[in-house]
């Protein structure tokens, strides 16, 4: 199959497809409902091991836009910080071995973070796993003779 055959596939679907603008410039300072959408190993710039999270937002006026969050883990301090991420996103390990059979485990959590711009960097905490109940606003249908009072 060539190219325009593979991409021919998915006409019906460009053509119904909504066009939708995500709010560019800076992210400010708050909290977050977000998808884990890719959680990878990588390099700093200065060649040091570290997780790479890349997060969607899923609520929100910034819905759709992506943030990254990195951990390094070549000091005993940035382990701390990673174990501490890892267990508020809803993974307990032992080991950081341990990581290697569970990264696909995160793909597709929904997490609470929070953003909070310091000089030139910005920092991103993972504050809970999202469950079920607190992902998304509800509404809830009722009728006033249902009320016990």
């Amino acid at each position: 199959m060539g190219l325009k055959e593979y991409f021919a596939q998915f006409d019906e679907q460009f053509i119904k497809a909504e066009v939708t603008e995500v709010k560019r410039g800076p992210l400010p300072d708050g909290e977050y409902k977000v998808q884990v959408e890719a959680f990878t190993m990588a390099r700093s710039r200065k060649g040091n091991p570290q997780l790479q999270w890349e997060l969607q937002i899923i609520d929100g006026e910034y819905k759709g836009r992506t943030i990254n969050k990195y951990n390094g883990f070549d000091t005993p301090e940035k382990l701390g910080y990673l174990k501490v991420d890892l267990l508020k996103a809803g993974l307990k390990i032992t080991k950081l071995s341990d990581l290697a059979d569970k990264m696909g485990d995160m793909f597709g959590k929904k997490l609470l973070i929070t953003v909070k711009q310091n000089g030139d960097y910005r920092n991103v905490y993972i504050e809970k796993e999202l469950d079920e109940s607190n992902q998304v606003e509800q509404t809830i249908d009722f009728k006033e003779d249902d009320l016990p009072f």
